[in-house]
């Protein structure tokens, strides 16, 4: 899992590998953004529920 920190708080956007493409063979990915993340959480704390939703 590749992790990308940001400085904008107010979103958490996870990215999914859904695996190739059959007829291009490029890597198929699919994004899901939450909005309202508290900007006092860490980043720890937002990489937690991260791992949490893409479980």
């Amino acid at each position: 899992m590749a992790v990308t920190i940001t400085k904008n708080p107010s979103y958490l956007k996870l990215r999914f590998d859904c695996g190739k493409d059959d007829e291009t063979g490029k890597t198929v990915v699919r994004t899901k953004s939450y909005s309202n993340v508290n900007p006092d959480a860490t980043d720890q704390d937002v990489y937690d529920v991260g791992t949490i939703l893409s479980a």
